[in-house]
């Protein structure tokens, strides 16, 4: 064989990278005709206007602009914004005062419009940087990739004007320079170098901070902060006047980055879409002419162009529904700014994941699949939707305003700042037993004082509330009620509206209003005004005012719902010889039992909201049990809960203070549940599709012990865990239908546990086996499958995903760890081990199971989140839970010279060789949950499965 010279190699060379490059090429356009091709878009418009169809996406600039313009909605946007423009516009914020520091910021536009009026800001240019400096109290400095005004191209170079004489300007006169990089975790490592010359950092992304500590360590704090809003440009004043329904999208699609980002776009606009919705895409980037930033064809008929960003902010008032997406998905903290300042207008946001949205805003209701689109708008429509859009603002007000992020800003610097929130005081003639009671209910802390000493300590309030003790409040009114005076500059915050016997009153709501008299009892007042000199000296409450919603105070309460005690302790298992009681018509067929504490503004917007979306939400008993919330709201969420759906719910709660974990409410709700079937979902968990609903048709059908089906978990990543693929593969088939579970059933599936919120089971048996939780345990779930396997006969299989599991929520008992999460455990692995020796388990279990999930677990936990000073402590526990499986632990040192906590290596101790170990399953220590149940799994394409649907419903 002829040897090639230098040359010719190169030439070879090059047409191969030609060649993989037009092979790439080929494969992207496939996936975007077949994208195309199984859209909803091109499905309808085949069916309805054969004669319209497109068919091939355009292959040129030119051919996609001429097809744009052919069925743009442009005129229908401009119809949208002239109807918008009569809303009123921002009057100014009564409570939230800037802070008193003098701020020389550089930052692009966005930035300084979220941030202006929250300080005395000044905007940095290159011509007039040195006086300003000299003028500021700090210099901070944002992370832009061009400035406010196209001024600061090239921040990050070493020879840029900002580093080579802006910085050193602010060092040389000690004025402290703060860098805020609000592109973090995408573009960290491009900022980095600016951050390196800053005293003070604060960051998008919480995750971040180790690092900035470790490459800057001339930094003198670092910090974490999110986004906020500016009540200038997001507020809901004027928003119930149009409720435009069309859903709508107000971004940019990106083909040059973000590829999950792209395919979270397609699942809600083939969703909404797919729902037979309307919907409407404000294209930023119309203008442009630039492909990356072209929507896919078959996103065409409902693009309309960009607009100008003011009348973007009041036409996002008049719309009802919008879409969100999230370009970064497992940052505690990033998510795009645009999720709260929808909510600030009162929107109701759909959205695709985000651990961080997931985490703060539970009132956006994330997707993970086009087919529950339309069902989530369905089960969240009418009051319900307003309700949520009405706590969607309340949270946008109360905790997410950019003058509460410019002070994280500000006092990450040791720089004094105003407080958000006013000083609140609830008051009456008399202050009575009644009074103080209505105001400890409220979730925002207030002094109760009569009138009298209220014109005493007149300048220790900002605030005044009048209390009725005839009427019923929610725990929020105060609250909605001051958030008013941070987006408007109205002397009295009132509701017009309200609930009479838990019927809805409607009123104006969002706006400006005067009436001769308003009711006191429905009033806020701010002292310092023409309106608070009223107050003071007759208590009467009249004039100018601005009207909120309806809700959280009723004027002719009925009987109150109390929390009734649960019929057991939870201590005891439950009576094994307990049966359910024949049915009845009209009584319910599934029990879903939900133990709740300290977590109800999750159980309201998605564990709860996802029940109300299924077929057999008529057809369930659903019992909220408290185990004792301590943090004042959640109590009250449930008994509202429980009086908006007394069909459906029972509610129940223990004494104040929380046993430690959901085991004496799961056992409480196994003992009093009066369905035949049975089932679990946690507060900050959802019930997928349609998923309860089937379980409990084959359950019904096939007369199983339980039936299954898969779990999705979303957290610092995506897994969708196949319950059915494993059980499948090693249980029997039996003959009466299903799969058989013999007496050796754990160890053909090697213990592995599955989440008992993705089965029904009959309620009858699950009594008959005695299943119980250990209280003040957690790990229970994991224990409780396996009690109900062993105990199974047989089981029935369901090839979807159930439940959603979001495992990074804040105040989650699986995501705190210290001595209390390891100590935990004691309870759950000394009742495992019992009963696994009780069964004749116990060696299995300890062979083929202890080991691992102590090591990619426990050990994981211990090694990597401990904080030092409670090492040692945590350490000793977990010797303890070792003990219970007779392992030995010792300590090494890992390849950072770290000294950690390793299982001893026993040379005699073999893995039973005849138990086939899931290759899936494999441990990994970064996992959050029991790892063995992790299996990695893209996401579907929502064409196809759309397509397929509408397969297998036929013509």
């Amino acid at each position: 064989m002829a040897k090639l010279d230098v040359n010719q190699a190169l030439k070879r060379q090059a047409n191969l990278k030609e060649r993989v490059a037009q092979l790439k090429s080929l494969k992207t356009q496939a996936v975007a005709d077949a994208q195309y091709y199984s859209s909803v878009g091109f499905r309808t418009t085949l069916a309805t206007k054969p004669e319209a169809v497109a068919w091939s996406p355009s292959r040129t600039v030119d051919e996609y602009q001429r097809r744009r313009a052919a069925v743009a909605r442009d005129t229908e946007v401009e119809q949208m914004v002239a109807a918008a423009a009569d809303l009123p516009s921002f009057t100014g914020s009564r409570s939230l005062i800037p802070h008193n520091v003098k701020v020389a910021l550089i930052c692009d536009a966005l930035l300084f419009d979220s941030l202006d009026g929250t300080a005395e800001i000044r905007y940095v240019t290159p011509q007039n940087w040195r006086e300003t400096i000299d003028w500021a109290d700090t210099l901070l400095v944002a992370s832009t990739w061009r400035g406010r005004f196209e001024d600061w191209h090239g921040t990050i170079g070493a020879n840029n004007l900002l580093r080579a004489e802006v910085i050193p300007h602010a060092r040389g006169r000690e004025i402290p320079v703060i860098f805020y990089s609000k592109e973090d975790p995408p573009n960290y490592a491009k900022f980095l170098p600016v951050a390196r010359e800053a005293d003070f950092i604060v960051t998008s992304d919480d995750l971040k901070i180790p690092e900035y500590i470790a490459e800057c360590p001339q930094a003198r704090n670092v910090v974490s902060t999110t986004f906020g809003v500016n009540p200038a440009l997001h507020n809901p004043t004027g928003s119930r006047r149009i409720r435009d329904q069309r859903v709508l999208f107000a971004g940019s699609w990106l083909n040059h980055k973000y590829p999950k980002r792209q395919q979270a776009a397609r699942q809600l606009f083939e969703g909404i879409l797919g729902s037979g919705r309307d919907l409407l895409i404000v294209d930023r980037n119309s203008r442009l002419g630039d492909e990356r930033y072209h929507f896919p064809d078959q996103y065409l008929p409902y693009m309309g162009p960009g607009i100008d960003h003011d009348d973007l902010m009041r036409l996002q008032r008049t719309v009802d529904v919008h879409l969100n997406l999230n370009s970064v998905n497992y940052s505690p903290t990033m998510f795009a700014n645009r999720v709260v300042e929808l909510l600030a207008m009162g929107g109701l946001v759909v959205s695709n994941y985000s651990m961080a949205v997931n985490d703060l805003f539970p009132e956006v209701q994330i997707i993970d699949n086009a087919r529950d689109v339309g069902a989530t708008l369905e089960a969240v429509s009418g009051e319900e939707r307003y309700r949520a859009q009405v706590s969607g603002i309340r949270r946008a007000f109360t905790e997410h305003t950019a003058h509460a992020r410019m002070a994280d800003i500000l006092g990450s610097a040791g720089f004094d700042v105003h407080p958000a929130q006013p000083r609140v005081a609830v008051t009456a003639p008399v202050v009575t037993r009644q009074l103080r009671r209505l105001a400890d209910q409220q979730s925002l802390p207030v002094t109760v004082l009569d009138h009298d000493q209220l014109g005493q300590r007149r300048d220790e309030f900002d605030v005044a509330v009048t209390l009725d003790p005839d009427y019923a409040y929610g725990p929020d009114h105060i609250q909605e009620l001051v958030n008013g005076f941070a987006y408007t500059n109205a002397q009295t915050v009132t509701r017009l509206g309200a609930q009479r016997g838990g019927t809805t009153e409607h009123a104006e709501a969002y706006e400006f209003v005067e009436h001769a008299s308003l009711d006191a009892g429905r009033s806020a007042v701010w002292l310092d005004s023409e309106a608070g000199q009223r107050l003071l000296a007759d208590g009467s409450v009249s004039g100018a005012a601005y009207a909120i919603d309806p809700f959280s105070v009723d004027i002719a309460p009925t009987e109150s719902i109390e929390l009734a005690t649960p019929a057991t302790d939870g201590v005891e298992r439950v009576r094994a010889h307990e049966s359910v009681p024949a049915m009845k018509p009209g009584d319910p067929e599934l029990t879903v039992i939900v133990p709740v504490y300290n977590n109800g503004r999750f159980l309201e917007h998605k564990c709860f909201r996802s029940l109300a979306r299924s077929s057999a939400f008529d057809r369930m008993e659903i019992l909220l049990i408290d185990d004792g919330s301590t943090d004042g709201v959640t109590p009250q969420i449930v008994r509202n809960l429980a009086q908006r759906h007394p069909d459906q719910v029972k509610a129940y709660a223990n004494p104040r203070g929380g046993s430690g974990s959901a085991s004496r409410a799961r056992n409480q709700g196994l003992e009093m549940a009066s369905a035949p079937f049975v089932t679990y979902l946690d507060p900050d968990n959802e019930a997928l599709g349609d998923g309860f609903a089937n379980l409990l048709d084959i359950a019904k059908r096939t007369g199983v012990d339980f039936a299954i089906g898969n779990m999705l978990k979303l957290s610092t990543r995506r897994w969708r865990v196949d319950n059915t693929g494993h059980l499948s593969k090693h249980l029997p088939v039996s003959r009466e239908g299903g799969l058989s579970s013999p007496a050796d059933a754990l160890e053909l599936i090697n213990f592995q546990p599955m989440s008992i919120q993705a089965l029904v089971a009959q309620t009858g048996w699950l009594r008959s086996i005695g299943m119980h939780q250990p209280l003040g345990a957690l790990g229970q779930d994991s224990y409780a499958f396996q009690q109900m396997l062993h105990g199974a006969r047989r089981i029935a299989l369901a090839g979807e995903t159930i439940h959603v599991y979001y495992g990074a929520v804040s105040n989650s008992m699986v995501n705190t760890v210290g001595p209390g999460f390891f100590r935990k455990y004691l309870p759950m692995e000394q009742a495992r081990s019992e009963w696994l020796k009780e069964q004749g388990l116990y060696q299995a279990y300890c062979a083929n199971r202890a080991r691992p999930f102590l090591a990619g677990w426990i050990l994981g936990k211990l090694n990597r989140d401990v904080a030092l000073q409670d090492l040692a402590e945590c350490r000793d526990l977990v010797h303890q839970l070792a003990a219970f499986y007779e392992i030995e632990l010792e300590e090494i040192t890992d390849d950072d010279g770290h000294s950690i906590l390793a299982i001893k290596e026993v040379p005699d101790v073999v893995t039973d060789p005849g138990v086939d170990i899931d290759p899936n399953v494999e441990i990994d220590p970064d996992v959050e949950i029991d790892p063995n149940v992790e299996i990695d799994r893209p996401m579907e394409d929502p064409g196809t499965a759309l397509a397929e649907d509408a397969e297998r419903a036929g013509p």
